[in-house]
């Protein structure tokens, strides 16, 4: 690995505990289990335009939740436009040889068009995000994600 040229060398700090009281808290998060092991956990956001800040916090956001659940972790963003998806998919560079963190971004164009009756009921939060990406321009999403929320259990109709 190239060092690139600088002109100091500096003790700093080894604690890492990051004790500054701002929050990292991702939009949403999934956990898959296969029965009592953790298999994969998954950092939700939702993006609606350009934050670099957000940038600096998802690699976090990954090893927080790695360093809880002690499995492997993706972050998904979730983006209205293709431009903004491939704005967060850009890679974030680190500075570690390999731990480049590259955003799994989903725009319209990645969205499956689900306008089959069953196949929301089957999956109604594939619906949801279906008709939040093409609700504009196929109102058969629309009629699909009113099937699946129709027939999902009160209590889970919030979420």
């Amino acid at each position: 690995m190239d060092v690139p040229p600088h002109t100091e060398i500096l003790n700093t700090s080894s604690v890492l505990t990051d004790c500054d009281p701002r929050e990292l808290n991702s939009d949403g998060a999934v956990l898959l289990r296969d029965g009592t092991r953790e298999v994969m956990a998954v950092a939700v956001e939702r993006q609606m335009g350009r934050d670099l800040e957000k940038r600096l916090t998802w690699p976090a956001y990954l090893v927080n939740l790695h360093t809880r659940l002690k499995c492997p972790t993706l972050l998904v963003v979730l983006c209205p436009t293709e431009a903004l998806a491939r704005w967060c998919s850009a890679p974030i560079r680190t500075g570690h040889p390999g731990f480049d963190l590259v955003p799994l971004a989903i725009g319209p164009e990645r969205m499956p068009v689900v306008t089959d009756p069953d196949q929301a009921r089957a999956l109604p939060e594939l619906a949801v995000l279906s008709a939040r990406a093409h609700g504009g321009t196929d109102p058969r999403t629309l009629r699909a994600v009113v099937e699946a929320l129709d027939s999902t259990a009160g209590d889970n109709r919030a979420f």
